[in-house]
């Protein structure tokens, strides 16, 4: 099952739109002009409209395995996590303290129930009390 698959079935129940390759940077840059970060773009902002209660914004991002892990030859399910590309791990703390939830995805985390995993992390983000 391929990002969009998932991203699709997970739409049903949570998200009201999703926007593919957005520039999160930029969007921050436009609400604080002040604010010191990249131009950023992510691979998904999605937004959660409840019927009552204020909008939710999540980045969900997917890391393909040759761009986004150093030492890919040693990489495995049980270790991934410590092989980020400095890059990503600055990005990701970045994005996250301007407020924004950020879920990260790749095909370990991805391979036995992507729908459960990425159900439960939306409900974390969109639960959360503002």
């Amino acid at each position: 099952m391929n990002r969009g698959e998932v991203l699709a079935k997970v739409q049903q129940r949570y998200l009201k739109e999703k926007v593919p390759q957005f520039d999160i940077g930029k969007y921050i840059k436009q609400l604080n002009p002040l604010a010191q970060i990249p131009n950023y773009r992510n691979d998904f902002l999605l937004i959660y409209r409840p019927e009552s209660g204020k909008s939710r914004i999540v980045i969900l991002e997917y890391d393909g395995f040759e761009y986004h892990f150093k030492d890919n030859h040693l990489v495995d399910e049980t270790n991934f996590d410590k092989f980020y590309i400095e890059e990503d791990i600055e990005r990701r703390k970045t994005i996250e303290s301007y407020g924004y939830p950020f879920i990260r995805l790749n095909k370990f985390i991805l391979r036995d129930d992507p729908i459960g995993f990425l159900n439960e992390k939306l409900e974390e983000c969109c639960k959360k009390k503002l």
